[in-house]
């Protein structure tokens, strides 16, 4: 069983590699295209770069050949975890000589390009480079063991195996590093204070600190000698300005350097979260707020993204709807946002409504936290400025009849069949049907790409904004969209 199972994830697995591999070489050959036919005169150029991709691919090989060696089962525990440290070890040389390639590359491109600044390349470049990180951040399978849920056998055996690979310096890069007691100074004030909100003013963390690590009677002694009265009450609130907390860490000797590399550290680890410029989701809308307790953003959003129906929610969300319900016209909004009379009217949140629904956190907190669920593209700003759409709370119910007849419409004929009518007494309105072929996609992706593409400049303008207004969950894998 163990083996069929392994075997049915190899070949998804490779599925979806392969689907990226065929996007970035059908990309890479555009690009060549595109230059290579006015820019023979650069013949040397265009050989290294060839010599290059060769080199890439060459790595790729090898990449592939040990991300899912675990597939292939053994009985042997020592053969499998001796497999499994050489994999590795193939694995990490692999990395190291793509990023290398991926460097090499990238400068012949930009050799290339710079010699067409009749043509913008930025957009090939970017996607080139967010191809081929797809391409090596593949799904890996490291080991696999087979245990039983009834009776536990093979468990010991798999947090061995677990526990040796978190050890894995090779993969882990700062697993046994040093850091700075100031970083440590900064995690262990955010979580006194998680304990001083949850427990009250009467915490007793006499027996916690019995059993700490002799390492973490170190920073229990750093904290005591150096942490300021301001420095704590910092840490201890559930988000503050990055210049509050800079000030506060300059009484302790830490300057705005120290407090920025502090918080790349604690945002990796998760302690503390900071989505400045330089994250994946910051902006610079969120580049001045730090979240000292994480665990707000979890009270915010989910009170907007939840289930609608009253007997699948907690007691604490079921007594705020009641207290909400109490006033007609919040009760109707908040009706509205959930479904609950009108089949394809969900998912309409009013700023009003919000703040009913963040009544139990700081008024101060709302905008931010509201630029944070846009950064996390969980909602869109709809025409106005006081309503939002957030697409995982649209119906899930059966569709219109007109998002989905006639059933021989296909996008492959839309240009036969998705007539925009526009005039006085018809909305310009267009179907597309997107259906996932083979596969999972990520949870929450159409939702995301819906603000996504509403997000573009070319909807910024009030007759733009109007495109792609919803996109409805018809079945799963099939979805409907109305611009």
């Amino acid at each position: 069983m163990q083996a069929q199972v392994l075997n049915r994830v190899h070949t998804e697995i490779e599925r979806q590699v392969q689907a990226v591999d065929e996007a970035l070489r059908q990309l890479e050959d555009e690009f060549i295209f595109h230059l290579e036919t006015q820019q023979q005169q650069q013949a040397e150029l265009f050989a290294t770069w060839k010599w290059a991709r060769d080199q890439w691919d060459q790595h790729l090989v090898v990449l592939d050949q040990v991300s899912l060696s675990a597939c292939h089962a053994t009985d042997e525990a020592t053969e499998h975890n001796h497999a499994d440290n050489t994999a590795i070890q193939d694995k990490v040389d692999a990395f190291s000589k793509l990023k290398t390639q991926h460097y090499e590359m990238q400068h012949v491109e930009q050799q290339m390009t710079a010699a067409r600044p009749d043509k913008e390349w930025q957009p090939f470049v970017e996607h080139l480079r967010k191809l081929r990180q797809q391409r090596v951040q593949r799904p890996q399978i490291l080991c696999s063991h087979g245990v039983s849920s009834r009776t536990g056998q093979g468990l010991q055996a798999l947090q061995h195996a677990l526990a040796a690979l978190m050890e894995d310096r090779r993969l882990f890069a700062h697993v046994g590093a040093n850091v700075p007691l100031h970083y440590l100074m900064l995690e262990r004030l955010t979580q006194e204070g998680r304990a001083q909100a949850s427990y009250g003013a009467e915490h007793d963390s006499r027996e916690i600190e019995a059993e700490r690590a002799d390492w973490e009677q170190v920073v229990t002694k750093h904290v005591t000698e150096r942490a300021s009265a301001r420095l704590r009450a910092v840490c201890g609130q559930g988000c503050v300005s990055l210049n509050a907390l800079e000030e506060a860490a300059d009484e302790v000797g830490m300057d705005k350097d120290d407090v920025h590399s502090a918080l790349l550290f604690l945002h990796a680890t998760g302690s503390v979260l900071h989505y400045g410029i330089d994250m994946r989701r910051g902006n610079h809308a969120l580049q001045g707020t730090v979240f000292m307790q994480p665990q707000i953003i979890i009270d915010a959003m989910k009170y907007v993204i939840r289930e609608p129906s009253g007997s699948d929610i907690n007691d604490e969300v079921c007594a705020l709807d009641v207290r909400i319900r109490q006033d007609a016209g919040n009760g109707d909004a908040l009706d509205r946002f959930l479904g609950t009379h009108e089949i394809h009217g969900s998912g309409v949140l009013t700023r009003q409504l919000l703040r009913h629904l963040w009544r139990h956190l700081n008024p101060q907190h709302h905008t931010v936290l509201l630029e944070l669920m846009k950064a996390f593209r969980l909602l869109r700003q709809l025409l106005d400025t006081e309503t939002f759409l957030v697409p995982a709370m649209l119906s899930r119910r059966a569709l219109p009849v007109e998002y989905v007849t006639p059933d021989w419409w296909r996008p492959s004929k839309a240009a036969a069949v998705a007539v925009v009518h526009e005039n006085e007494t018809h909305r310009a309105e267009m179907r597309i049907k997107y259906k996932v072929l083979g596969g999972r996609l990520p949870f929450g992706f159409f939702s995301e790409l819906q603000v996504h593409l509403c997000s573009k400049r070319v909807f910024e303008s009030s007759r733009g904004a109007a495109l792609c207004s919803r996109i409805y969950r018809c079945r799963p894998g099939l979805w409907v969209g109305a611009v």
